[in-house]
């Protein structure tokens, strides 16, 4: 590692410190200099603190940028790289050094925040009760992973909300349960972005919320009944994948035209069902279901 300048010194600790600093350009390039071992850059989230330091609208609060015992830059890498992005303004930052590099797992992982709290709190998105829950839907669905190994990030959220913006304001009721519409928006969500009859999708999620208009041979009837007995049960729906493939498939049938009275096994690979999906709203064969 290079040695330290002089003006930096005491940042390299063996006893933990904090202190409220104002960043210019020496400091910033040499906090980077020292990003040796952290995470991959989301940009979506590096845009937000630039667009936050540059409109005014940066506050010093109680996160900031951490330093280990040894020198590497453990915490606030988006925060540096935004302050460079924004030329460097003068914006004070709280740094916290000597904190042991074990920390770094913890970071944020000590109370389990919703997808909507990590929105509000560090995106500053707020928006209806199902968003989060409904970008969750999504983030699995592209990633044809269910519940992802280090769960669902901030960043990974950032980037869901910016690609997934425009098929949100398609949903045409945000309303219901979180865990039945969330996962519902979700998958309606990611039809639209893929192609999907935005007519098409929004009769399904208005028809699965209603119950109206349906029979026993439409695949929303087959929906409804699931609901209606996890209902009954008490059983959850928003970390369940069983309840995300059964609407995956309702709607693929759905945006085919196609009828199902009996469903004897639920579908059991995820991946295949969201295949599936995406080749259906891809396709064009879209039909609205009368």
């Amino acid at each position: 590692m290079n040695k330290t300048p002089e003006q930096f010194a005491r940042f390299i600790s063996q006893t933990p410190k904090c202190e409220i600093v104002t960043l210019d350009k020496p400091l910033v390039d040499w906090l980077l200099s020292i990003n040796t071992d952290n995470r991959p850059i989301k940009p979506c989230v590096v845009n937000n603190y630039f667009q936050e330091m540059i409109s005014g609208e940066w506050y010093v609060t109680g996160q900031g940028i951490s330093i280990s015992t040894d020198g590497v830059l453990l915490d606030g890498q988006h925060r540096l790289l935004a302050a460079k992005k924004a030329g460097y303004p003068p914006i004070q930052i709280l740094i916290a050094y000597g904190v042991d590099k074990r920390a770094q797992i913890k970071v944020d992982t000590h109370s389990k925040r919703s997808a909507n709290d990590l929105l509000a709190l560090y995106l500053h998105i707020k928006a209806s009760k199902l968003l989060g829950p409904a970008l969750k839907a999504t983030i699995y669905m592209t990633s044809r992973t269910f519940g992802m190994r280090n769960g669902v990030g901030v960043a990974d959220l950032g980037d869901a909300y910016y690609e997934y913006a425009d098929d949100w304001d398609n949903i045409p009721t945000k309303s219901g349960k979180v865990g039945v519409a969330g996962a519902l928006a979700g998958c309606c969500m990611f039809a639209t972005h893929n192609g999907a009859n935005k007519n098409s999708v929004a009769d399904f999620y208005a028809r699965v919320l209603s119950g109206e208009n349906i029979d026993r041979t439409n695949p929303i009837y087959w929906v409804r009944s699931v609901k209606d007995d996890w209902d009954k049960n008490a059983k959850g729906y928003q970390a369940s994948a069983e309840w995300l493939m059964i609407i995956a498939k309702a709607l693929a049938l759905h945006l085919r035209g196609e009828t199902r009275s009996v469903f004897n096994k639920p579908p059991k690979n995820f991946k295949e069902v969201v295949d599936e999906l995406e080749m259906t709203a891809r396709s064009n064969r879209v039909i609205v279901t009368a």
